[in-house]
């Protein structure tokens, strides 16, 4: 365990150094097409979490999905994320995490929907823009 955590100390650094270009690249960023910039995953979270979320975020897919997801979300109020998803082909979990990012700036929850899925009715809660 004390070797595992040895490694987490060493690369953080390396983690906080991408994440303060990051927040000097920002407006830089919100050229790029970024909505909303908020941390992709927790303090607690494996350093390959952060590092993907990095690469995400470099990548241009963040801002690419964001971009779409409040497109979808403006053109077909009251969608939920599974519509979403499959409307746009983007992966369930991704869109989930791209409404969470922008929850409560561009768009916001709305109430609960039912829709049948693998022969089970669940309520989802629906999107809207804000």
């Amino acid at each position: 365990m004390n070797a595992q955590l040895d490694i987490f100390d060493r690369q953080l650094p390396e983690l906080e150094k991408a994440r303060a270009e990051r927040r000097s690249n920002f407006a830089q960023d919100i050229r790029d097409g970024l909505l909303v910039d908020v941390p992709m995953s927790r303090t607690d979270h494996p350093n390959t979490s952060h590092e993907a979320g990095e690469w995400l975020h470099r990548s241009g897919g963040r801002a690419s999905m964001q971009k779409a997801i409040l497109e979808h979300v403006r053109k077909y109020p009251g969608c939920i994320y599974l519509e979403i998803a499959a409307a746009l082909g983007i992966e369930r979990h991704n869109v989930a995490s791209r409404l969470a990012e922008m929850k409560g700036v561009l768009v916001r929850q709305g109430e609960k929907r039912e829709m049948e899925l693998g022969g089970k009715r669940l309520q989802y809660l629906t999107w809207w823009p804000t």
